[in-house]
């Protein structure tokens, strides 16, 4: 789906929330109103533009010039995957690029075998997974490290999320150029940046695995720490309630001084955080602060004035499991069409 589309449809949902809501409170005017409002807030959180502010608190990363040329070939190389004529496309030259990237990396990380997660200034091609033949197999080979439940339909979510997670680490540059050309997702940004002669960068980062329960976003406006989510909204996971108040406490900790650390390019951002094996909280990437941003357990017409801090933090968890009719609703149905739900 294009951003103009994707920015209509999300114009459009929050102004019949607007209309349905029964407080009395008058329109709320939305925070990325345009196309262009969306490319400037996007370019304000382009990676390159505080990774060194963030350096301690995120995976190890390189960041390599992508020139215009190299954005053409990509963009190209989707157009014929798309359209089935990809067998003699050439991306070498990007290839040769991002294994550069992976050889720093391992320097970096003293691991001369770990694996990247490779993305662009804006966005990463996550949507490829939908397109990669291995990726229903990789589903099951989780599903089926769960001693009970494994037709259950949780347990079907928490595998899926495991598995899109995992397909996302590459060796090689030849491996992230085949996630990057089959990805719906950064083709706008590509086209935008051809349009603007502003090329972006490739961003080779270190792959560290942690537990997908402890996938998180957090909301900062205007120097304030206003709101915690769960990343999966609709994956259940019960130890989370007993670990709320512990989980919460950790990250308001870390917030803090990511906030100070960031407050010289930006004070309103959208956060993705994640929780490793060793307990240890890391930033992953942070993101433009407004509606094209996904709000996950929040809404951004209902919940606007938490969001905002004009009511006091909210923490959210899936705090019991979502009804199928629910799930069917929400997730991509895509994701459905992969896990045979009906």
């Amino acid at each position: 789906m294009s951003f103009l589309k994707q920015l209509e449809e999300k114009k459009n949902a929050l102004k019949k929330a607007e209309v349905s809501r029964k407080e009395n409170t008058g329109p709320q005017e939305m925070i990325m109103k345009e196309t262009e409002d969306f490319y400037r807030m996007l370019k304000e959180t382009y990676f390159e533009a505080y990774y060194d502010q963030i350096e301690e608190f995120t995976f190890k990363s390189v960041i390599l010039p992508m020139t215009i040329d190299d954005t053409k070939a990509l963009m190209d190389a989707y157009t014929k995957f798309m359209d089935g004529t990809d067998k003699d496309v050439d991306l070498s030259v990007v290839d040769t690029k991002i294994d550069e990237g992976i050889r720093l990396i391992r320097e970096k990380a003293k691991n001369k075998e770990c694996k990247v997660f490779v993305r662009l200034s804006s966005r990463s091609p996550k949507d490829a997974i939908y397109h990669l033949e291995s990726f229903p197999s990789l589903i099951q080979e989780k599903l089926s490290g769960f001693e009970n439940g494994r037709e259950d339909l949780y347990s079907k979510l928490h595998a899926f999320y495991m598995a899109s997670t995992e397909i996302m680490a590459v060796s090689s540059g030849r491996e992230a150029t085949d996630l990057m050309r089959r990805s719906d997702r950064i083709q706008g940004d590509m086209e935008e940046a051809i349009k603007n002669s502003e090329p972006m960068n490739l961003i080779i980062r270190e792959f560290v695995n942690f537990p997908v329960k402890n996938e998180l976003r957090g909301f900062v406006h205007k120097g304030v720490f206003t709101a915690l989510t769960q990343y999966n909204n609709l994956a259940y996971f019960p130890e989370h309630i007993e670990s709320k108040a512990e989980v919460e406490e950790k990250v308001k900790s870390f917030v803090k001084v990511f906030i100070k650390a960031m407050e010289s390019v930006l004070d309103s951002f959208v956060m993705d955080i994640v929780i490793d094996d060793a307990g240890k909280v890391w930033v992953v990437e942070v993101n433009p602060f407004g509606e094209m941003a996904g709000s996950c357990l929040f809404e951004w017409s209902r919940d606007r004035a938490i969001l905002m801090g004009r009511e006091p933090f909210q923490f959210r968890i899936v705090d019991q499991p979502p009804p199928l009719g629910l799930i069917k609703t929400e997730v991509d149905p895509r994701v459905l069409e992969v896990l045979e739900i009906h």
